[in-house]
């Protein structure tokens, strides 16, 4: 139904609003790591899948990959590519331009992602072949191996395609005096979108007990207060202006002020700000704006 994207051609990786990429549209047998659940259900002793525990809460910035056409090659300065291991069995990162994530399994030294979601900023034409390639590369990964520092990523054939070093995380943004820009949000399905292209949606959170921001087409103003990485919002205000471009703007709006409300605790890696609800589910995912 569908062909293997080549390397260099720089495709688009997302479509639409949802933010969900088939990387397994591009490259065959990206699913093909099925890890053994183990266990007898019958007995009631079903286990998980190997989630892997060395890759668990990782960092790391790639230093090289496979192009295609003239092996590993390094990658371009001022554009670091992130690849972050949460303990949850997610994945996330910047592709160089956008903020990618996606699920991640393995089994022993097999690994391999789920369908990936990205942000939809543009970029130079060189920097897009090499995000396209990258997460392409992601599809293709079937085993991973680390030695030291460092962590490198092969096929099925046990090419190496990705080759990436333990990352020194950033000092955390501050919460407070921060412009946080949604790059991301949960849907009633709990699947995840990003931002409608051409809307902006802002977070500022104040020192004074209260937050503003736009919602995409109006502003809104609400308190909250803080715990620890407990984070709770109060009745969001809001002006009442319609926008009917793009498309599904306000309902991408009332989506993200009715999560705002919902929301029950925080964390910030560098300038990443997620908000998670009661059940610890990441519904909100910002990033400092520059």
């Amino acid at each position: 139904m569908a062909t293997k994207t080549d390397r260099n051609t720089g495709i688009p990786i997302l479509m639409g609003t949802v933010l969900v990429l088939g990387i397994c549209l591009f490259s065959a047998g990206c699913l093909s790591a099925s890890p053994d659940t183990g266990g007898d259900a019958l007995n009631g002793t079903d286990t998980k899948p190997d989630r892997a525990p060395l890759l668990n809460g990782t960092e790391w910035q790639l230093k090289s990959y496979d192009n295609g056409t003239a092996g590993l090659v390094s990658v371009t300065e001022g554009s670091p590519v992130t690849l972050i291991f949460d303990e949850d069995g997610g994945i996330a990162g910047s592709a160089g331009i956008n903020n990618y994530f996606a699920s991640y399994e393995t089994d022993g030294e097999t690994l391999s992602f789920g369908l990936i979601g990205s942000t939809l900023m543009a970029g130079s034409g060189p920097l897009m072949i090499q995000e396209s390639t990258f997460l392409n590369l992601l599809g293709e990964t079937a085993s991973f191996s680390m030695g030291g520092d460092e962590l490198k990523l092969s096929d099925a054939d046990g090419t190496v395609l990705l080759v990436f070093e333990k990352a020194q995380p950033p000092a955390p943004e501050p919460l407070t005096g921060t412009t946080w820009m949604l790059t991301s949000y949960t849907t009633g399905n709990d699947s995840v979108s990003s931002v409608i292209a051409g809307t902006e949606i802002s977070l500022i959170v104040d020192e004074d007990g209260g937050v503003s921001g736009s919602a995409g087409c109006n502003s809104y103003f609400a308190s909250y207060e803080t715990d620890g990485t407990a984070l709770s919002f109060g009745p969001v205000g809001a002006t009442k202006m319609f926008c009917d471009e793009p498309e599904g703007t306000m309902v991408q709006e009332t989506t993200y002020l009715n999560l705002l409300e919902a929301a029950a605790g925080y964390g910030i890696e560098g300038d990443i700000l997620t908000v998670q609800d009661a059940s610890e589910k990441t519904i909100l995912t910002f990033t400092a704006a520059e």
